[in-house]
């Protein structure tokens, strides 16, 4: 958008969006006790689990943090980290070679929504489709923590 094109209008309304993402991010990481980094990471992995096949088709597979830090140019032992985290939190199964996928595919789905808005084609959303993290939140056992887990703090 260039800035002749700019309104108030536009800004009034981004700081709005901007606003109610930013609060729902911040609930679902207060439900999942991660950071909002951690927010990052959870997309990050779960789209390195999903893969265009050349026939159409798609794909869902596992990662191993190594690989993952390759792709997303991080340092493995960060990746590594945030991956053990987001498996005790559920958001992560590990399969027995090492590598993660997100665990529900949907509620990754919607937080990535999120986190990516703006760059997605909302054409290719249902008319009426429920608010992002409806799905999320509405699946209670799914988002239930164990007592015992500590609160997650950033690593910088």
């Amino acid at each position: 958008m260039h800035k002749s094109e700019l309104s108030m209008d536009a800004i009034v309304q981004m700081s709005e969006s901007s606003k109610a993402n930013f609060n729902n991010l911040n609930h679902f990481a207060n439900l999942t006790s991660i950071t909002i980094s951690g927010i990052y990471y959870y997309v990050a992995i779960g789209s390195l689990n999903i893969h265009m096949l050349d026939g159409g088709g798609v794909i869902w597979t596992s990662i191993k943090p190594t690989q993952a830090a390759k792709l997303l140019n991080c340092d493995s032992k960060k990746i590594a980290r945030w991956c053990v985290t987001l498996n005790k939190r559920n958001l992560l199964s590990r399969d027995f070679g090492g590598a993660y996928k997100v665990t529900n595919i949907e509620t990754w789905y919607q937080v990535s929504k999120l986190v990516s808005r703006g760059s997605v084609d909302e054409g290719l959303f249902a008319p009426g489709q429920n608010p992002a993290l409806d799905l999320a939140i509405a699946d209670a056992s799914f988002l239930q923590m164990p007592e015992d887990v500590p609160l997650m703090r950033d690593r910088v």
